[in-house]
């Protein structure tokens, strides 16, 4: 990774940031009233939600229990995930994992370690451990197979073969051993 590699994701990380915080606390209150039966957002609006998962999954999958309200449910949905198609489809960089070089990869009870970087200076840093959980650059981890030490044979994420960007800071979400 280059200097320039890093300002520019530097950037595009604070532009994430900015559109995932007017999301969280300008959007997410309004935007499960424009869902459809299925919990789907019009493509008009798909930035502002999950392309893998509709606004009812959250009760759905047992992330967290069912309320009497839906729009409550959604609404916890789209908070939990904001902005997420806008740093998938917008910020997002194409994945080719023959151009990514893993430089350390750690699973253990402790602690998971990926540190990887591709030819065009993109990077990966994702740690999740003691000290919480912390993820910058592009989720290029979601194409790695960490128990086989080795990239995901012919996958993708999400409708495109992209990455998302990531900029995640998380000291309470710890891993014990």
């Amino acid at each position: 990774m280059t200097t320039k590699s890093f300002f520019s994701w530097l950037w595009r990380a604070m532009v994430d940031l900015a559109v995932d915080l007017a999301a969280k606390f300008l959007m997410c209150w309004w935007l499960p009233l424009f869902a459809n039966k299925d919990g789907w957002l019009s493509r008009r609006l798909f930035w502002f939600q999950t392309f893998d998962a509709s606004l009812d999954w959250g009760w759905q999958g047992g992330t967290f229990p069912p309320s009497l309200s839906q729009h409550w449910d959604r609404t916890k949905w789209l908070f939990r995930n904001s902005a997420y198609g806008f740093s998938y489809f917008v910020m997002g960089i194409p994945m080719d994992v023959t151009k990514w070089h893993v430089h350390k990869c750690v699973n253990s009870e402790k602690k998971q370690i990926f540190i990887a970087t591709d030819d065009a200076g993109h990077f990966n840093f994702y740690y999740h451990g003691p000290l919480g959980m912390y993820k910058f650059g592009w989720k290029a981890w979601n194409y790695w197979d960490i128990d086989k030490m080795d990239w995901k044979p012919r996958y993708q994420w999400g409708p495109l073969l992209r990455t998302s960007i990531v900029c995640s800071a998380n000291p309470f979400k710890r891993r014990a051993a």
